[in-house]
Order: C-alpha cells, then sequence, then structure tokens
C-alpha cells in the first residue's frame, strides 16, 4: 500500500490526479511493486474530466459532481483498496 500511495502522491506533485484508482488498474511487477496503468482519465487537477470518470464501486458516490480531476477522488479510491485488500474480489 505505501508504495501504491506513493505513486498517486507523486502524482498530485506534478500537478495531475488519476481519477480512476481501482484494482484492475494496478499490476504487480516481479519486486513486488505496484505499476499504475490505464492512465486515461488522468488529467491535470482542476481541468474537467472527459468521458473516463472513475467506475462505480470506486468512487466517491456520494460526490454529487464528478466531472472535475482531483486529489480526493484518488484518495477515496486508496481507502477503499486498503478495505478491500483484506477480501479481494472482481465482480463487473
Amino acid at each position: 500500500m505505501e508504495a501504491l500511495e506513493s505513486a498517486i502522491h507523486h502524482l498530485y506533485s506534478l500537478g495531475w490526479a488519476y481519477n480512476d484508482l481501482n484494482p484492475k488498474n494496478i499490476l504487480v511487477n516481479e519486486a513486488e511493486m505496484p505499476v499504475l496503468i490505464d492512465l486515461g482519465s488522468s488529467h491535470q487537477i482542476g481541468k474537467k474530466l472527459t468521458a473516463i470518470r472513475g467506475n462505480k464501486g470506486w468512487i466517491d458516490e456520494d460526490m454529487k459532481d464528478y466531472t472535475t480531476s482531483e486529489k480526493r477522488h484518488g484518495m477515496h479510491a486508496l481507502a477503499k483498496i486498503r478495505v478491500w485488500l483484506d477480501k479481494p474480489t472482481f465482480e463487473d
């Protein structure tokens, strides 16, 4: 989790947010380090999102406006991933 959080915070330090963090967009390499894939929803923080706006179950469903690239999208998904790691499932 620490390495994944570090990757997300690195994007933030560059002024970008991932906006679609979920287990299907995380690979693990031979060194057991997470690798983020599918960066199509990543945009500069504060910019309008295009058609890709996160996946149901991994976004904050109480958020009324999910049209802008924001750090909180990733932070919410990280919290859900922490819980998911205790009992992983892959449902569509």
